[in-house]
């Protein structure tokens, strides 16, 4: 057996099929054997709610170990019944978009050439799954016999070594995603409750410091900081380490939730540099709090050096994957993700006014052509409706530049419905920031216009939104910051899938990194546009 494949079951029936279904592949193709554990059978206080039941049509292999608060414990119950030359691990509330990369990886045999495999967990923040967070983990290595788990709580693997395979294949978590606060709050003082216990057994590991201070910054930002303070003295010895790394990295985004003047976090940046040889990882991410800080002071001359500071690194650390990996904890990663990316680019783009993007007292236009619509609303929709195509394009953008909530403004939603009504789909397309070529390829590829527009209409965020957001310099806000990175995606599925024609799903999934919710709404398009 190349592949032993271990899954901690409790009371998640609403996504353990998932999980189980998800893997499933690997199985039937003989590549791997599938072994449950259920946590919840004896256990005081607990019901299965028929988790374990449906593990045991999946698998012959469900032992059953009682809750006793130590995750390693109970993943060292499958260690010991595993047969295969590898290990991976997973829990019941994830479940991987497709294995054809896994499965590949092990029936190509370029397995061999590797110690240990990494993918993407998709960290959802909402049930929805509009907001998400990317984390690269090392979750497959090659089995020795002294393999074990270590940690009560975000345990992880006693020794991984490289070579390490990044695959590109991701899975979806959700258990992160909570009914209310007050089940956030228990979740999170179980996790501070069991690392406070291991500090004291195990009072010399940097790890568990470096995890309580994440813990407690998704709460208590003084509180995290002086923590990390006192940290970084305890371990001041340790300073090459990857988590005392991550600990000083982790003061920058703390720096900003607490408001702290961007110059005096520049200075802290090198001063630290002049104390601590930093990582290029823990430099990287740095460089991507201190874009933010410099932004939100509205000072984009000292944001462009660490723009390019970032990309320079990115570079650096794509290139040499086994210096990546040396360095790697799971945080430093998701700021190599293309969502940072995405992001970091459109900061550089604000910072250099590019792509003939004007700015000055509040306002922005794309060129210096523009057309100023005057009069009452019927009077600018007739003359909308007069005007020849490229004059409308023209004055369209202009209404945009200067609406101060453009996908909320009269002049826009107006016409966006009278030229609905009028079967004019080619001037609404326009109205919904979609270019002529796109519309053309769309078209060609099988879309039918109406029906399309019929559906787009129905889309949760147009480009109209996203246009105001990503280029109104009220976009840096706090609150505008954290809404650019939660939402954009939506258009980069949309157009994606558009430009292809609603031909292939899958292809479409793929390129835009789809999420569970958006893929029902591609699917219903699908019927629509055929």
């Amino acid at each position: 057996m190349k592949l032993t494949i271990g899954v901690l079951i409790s009371n998640r029936i609403e996504t353990v099929k998932k999980c189980l279904e998800s893997v499933k592949p690997l199985v039937d193709k003989g590549i791997a054997e599938l072994i449950c554990v259920d946590t919840i059978t004896g256990t005081q206080g607990k019901i299965s709610d028929g988790s374990a039941d449906l593990a045991k049509k999946y698998t012959d292999k469900v032992f059953v170990f009682p809750w006793i608060n130590d995750f390693s414990a109970t993943r060292n119950v499958t260690l010991e019944h595993a047969s295969g030359e590898w290990y991976m691990f997973s829990d019941d509330d994830e479940w991987f978009e497709d294995v054809d990369e896994i499965l590949d990886f092990f029936t190509s045999g370029e397995y061999l050439k590797y110690n240990s495999a990494s993918y993407v967990i998709r960290n959802y923040k909402n049930k929805m799954g509009t907001e998400w967070a990317d984390t690269r983990a090392v979750r497959l290595v090659k089995r020795t016999n002294d393999l074990r788990f270590v940690g009560r709580v975000h345990e992880n693997y006693s020794s991984i070594k490289l070579p390490c395979k990044e695959f590109s294949s991701f899975a979806h978590h959700y258990g992160y995603v909570f009914d209310s606060e007050e089940d956030k709050k228990k979740h999170r003082d179980r996790n501070l409750t069991l690392l406070e216990e291991e500090i004291k057994q195990r009072p010399d590991d940097l790890r568990l410091y470096a995890q309580k201070a994440l813990e407690l910054a998704t709460f208590d930002n003084d509180g995290a900081l002086k923590f990390i303070e006192e940290s970084l003295k305890r371990f001041h010895d340790q300073k090459e380490e990857n988590y005392y790394q991550w600990l000083i990295s982790l003061k920058f985004p703390l720096y900003e939730a607490l408001d702290w003047p961007p110059e005096d976090v520049e200075e802290i940046f090198k001063k630290t540099g002049t104390e601590t040889k930093l990582s290029e990882t823990a430099i990287l991410s740095i460089h991507y709090n201190l874009t933010r800080k410099w932004l939100l002071a509205d000072n984009k001359e000292k944001a462009l050096p660490h723009i390019k500071e970032y990309f320079r690194l990115s570079e650096v650390l794509k290139k040499d994957a086994t210096l990546r990996q040396m360095q790697n904890t799971a945080d430093f990663e998701k700021y190599l993700s293309s969502e940072k990316e995405m992001e970091m680019n459109r900061y550089k783009e604000y910072c250099m006014d590019s792509n003939g993007l004007k700015i000055g007292h509040g306002t922005i236009s794309f060129g210096s052509r523009k057309i100023i619509l005057e009069g009452s609303l019927e009077e600018k929709i007739a003359k909308l409706e007069a005007m020849p195509f490229e004059d409308f394009k023209t004055a369209i953008n202009s209404v945009i530049a200067e609406s101060k909530a453009c996908f909320d403004d009269e002049v826009l939603n107006s016409a966006l419905e009278h030229f609905s009504q009028n079967g004019q789909i080619k001037y609404c397309f326009i109205l919904y920031r979609m270019t002529e070529e796109e519309i053309k390829r769309a078209v060609k590829n099988g879309a039918k216009a109406e029906a399309f527009f019929d559906l787009f209409v129905q889309c949760i965020c147009t480009e109209r939104k996203m246009y105001e957001l990503l280029y109104k310099p009220e976009v840096f806000s706090k609150e505008g910051l954290n809404w650019v990175e939660s939402e954009v995606r939506y258009n980069d599925i949309l157009y994606r899938f558009v430009s292809d024609g609603g031909k292939d799903l899958k292809l479409c999934l793929e390129a835009a990194k789809i999420r569970p919710d958006m893929a029902n709404v591609i699917k219903i398009w699908l019927g629509a546009l055929r």
